[in-house]
């Protein structure tokens, strides 16, 4: 067929861009989608207007080719319903299928990517890094009458994103309609994504007994930089370790609540921008696993 032989050409120029072509089109679907939406779904259902058309919507908002929703409804023909209702669908849209579609094609995606020829290495032998970082929604420009006479804006909802390190792909999102939620508050949810030999690195928000203690029980590891608000009580004096880039490196133990840590500690040649001379961070990575300058490194790339 003339098909096939114009796809041969490209295969045979081209053989990695029509891979990943291939690949994502394939975990993105429209049968894809909207079976991820049947199964997650609780509340919701599919009468007319299908999950994969909110999702070609929403693309084009992510990738800036249209500036709103309704631009977006104008410009894709063949939509069986009104812009009210596509609005309505995405008020209601539940937030264990924002999930389950990170979970679902990340788990697609990585299935592709570990079958390329050359992996990138673990950061350190034998942990699984994985980054947890929050993600607050910033407040929009198409606001309500009565918040509009307001400075502050009524922000729409925050999330965790858990980001897996040898591939770079997001995994895991623990999304929140509530945008003033705290992320130490959300930490049951994070702990049910640890497995043993993970290596949690995450900023200092993260930094409370909860997370660590929690993250150690799952026979797991963290790198997390010290929140002033958690206090450590030193168990021995600081060492010089060496230097990189940013600082010079110490490191010693400490007790932080029920659990002894390593403390490393990278006092900057230059302030950060809010004036902060120092990082501290807390792990429970032994040292035969990873040196100070090297999980003061992995935490650089953050």
């Amino acid at each position: 067929m003339i098909m096939d032989e114009v796809l041969d050409r490209f295969i045979q120029s081209a053989p990695v861009a029509v891979m990943v072509r291939a690949s994502v089109s394939h975990v993105f679907a429209d049968s894809a989608l909207n079976g991820l939406f049947e199964r997650n779904a609780e509340s919701q259902y599919t009468r007319t207007l299908t999950f994969s058309t909110l999702v070609k919507l929403m693309t084009k908002l992510v990738f800036r080719t249209h500036g709103s929703v309704h631009a977006a409804y104008r410009h894709t023909p063949g939509i069986p319903v009104s812009v009210t209702a596509v609005y309505d669908k995405l008020d209601g849209l539940e937030t264990g299928i924002s999930e389950a579609m990170v979970r679902e094609t990340s788990q697609a995606i990585q299935g592709v990517i570990s079958g390329l020829p050359t992996p990138r290495e673990d950061a350190i032998p034998g942990l699984r890094l994985r980054t947890l970082d929050g993600n607050f929604l910033a407040g929009t420009e198409h606001r309500l009458d009565c918040l509009r006479s307001s400075g502050a804006a009524a922000l729409p909802g925050m999330s965790l994103v858990v980001r897996e390190g040898r591939t770079g792909v997001l995994t895991d999102l623990i999304a929140c309609e509530d945008a003033y939620t705290n992320e130490r508050s959300l930490f049951p949810q994070v702990l049910a994504l640890v497995r043993p030999d993970d290596l949690w690195l995450a900023d200092r928000n993260f930094c409370t007994e909860d997370y660590m203690a929690g993250i150690e029980e799952r026979q797991a590891y963290f790198l997390i930089r010290h929140h002033a608000g958690t206090k450590l009580h030193a168990l021995q004096k600081e060492k010089y370790v060496g230097s990189n880039a940013t600082g010079d490196i110490y490191e010693h133990n400490v007790r932080v609540a029920g659990g002894t840590y390593r403390c490393i500690i990278v006092r900057l040649f230059k302030p950060l921008r809010d004036g902060a001379t120092e990082i501290r961070l807390l792990s429970n990575v032994p040292r035969s696993k990873a040196g100070a300058k090297r999980l003061a490194e992995v935490y650089r790339t953050r």
